[in-house]
């Protein structure tokens, strides 16, 4: 494994002075090496060496990005690839700066791009994971609207809507405001229901899950005697 790191980067060394000389023709075999360098070095557990190849591919990205105005799709995966590296390490901070980059790309794209759902998704739980619960809250408003018209017509998007007010509810919560917590959780265990009947090995027991946490917020938030809280 070793032996592919080292030979990986004499590639990377060799085509950061072959983008010297042209920087149209070696520019994406860069990105490309240096991407295969990352995830050489993760695999061995070198995670911040990891972390400056794929920041070396993000500059790389947005360099070819100048020259291609038509690449933005390849710099928004770079952004995607770091920040789930500095995920893996719990840097959410760095992490939440990267995917704000990566969104403002996927938006500029289109609205509708899966790529762009899975992005919100993933800021808002850094968001959440950061412990910055009020900014969480309001990512998650904007995951789920997206969601919400996919998941209409699709399990797995109900799946991923539960999922996401169950995160949501969490980071409620966190800020004190329980009753708006146990709606999301109730609307959670509903789509996972919905979901199970799909797939029940797979959403059941997120099910049981769901229940458990809205029991749990219920008893911490006094509201158990309160008609509007679904108690």
């Amino acid at each position: 494994m070793m032996r592919n790191v080292i030979t990986l980067r004499i590639r990377v060394a060799l085509l950061r002075a072959g983008v010297w000389l042209s920087p149209r023709r070696y520019s994406q075999p860069l990105v490309n090496a240096a991407f295969n360098l990352g995830r050489a070095l993760e695999r061995v557990g070198r995670f911040q060496d990891a972390t400056a190849a794929y920041r070396m591919a993000v500059a790389v990205s947005r360099s070819l990005r100048n020259l291609d105005p038509g690449s933005s799709e390849g710099l928004a995966g770079s952004l995607s690839t770091l920040s789930y590296c500095l995920c893996r390490q719990g840097r959410h901070d760095e992490e939440i700066a990267a995917r704000a980059e990566e969104i403002a790309l996927w938006q500029d794209m289109a609205a509708d791009r899966p790529e762009l759902v899975k992005s919100l998704h993933d800021q808002a739980i850094a968001f959440h994971m950061a412990g910055r619960h009020a900014e969480a809250v309001a990512a998650w408003a904007e995951a789920i609207e997206v969601r919400i018209p996919l998941a209409a017509i699709d399990h797995e998007h109900r799946a991923y809507l539960a999922s996401a007010r169950r995160w949501r509810a969490d980071s409620l919560a966190a800020l004190g405001r329980y009753g708006e917590a146990l709606a999301d959780l109730n609307a959670s265990v509903d789509g996972y229901r919905e979901a199970a009947v799909v797939e029940p090995d797979e959403y059941l027991p997120q099910v049981a899950q769901t229940l458990r946490m809205r029991a749990e917020t219920l008893a911490r938030s006094g509201l158990a005697d309160d008609p509007m809280s679904g108690g």
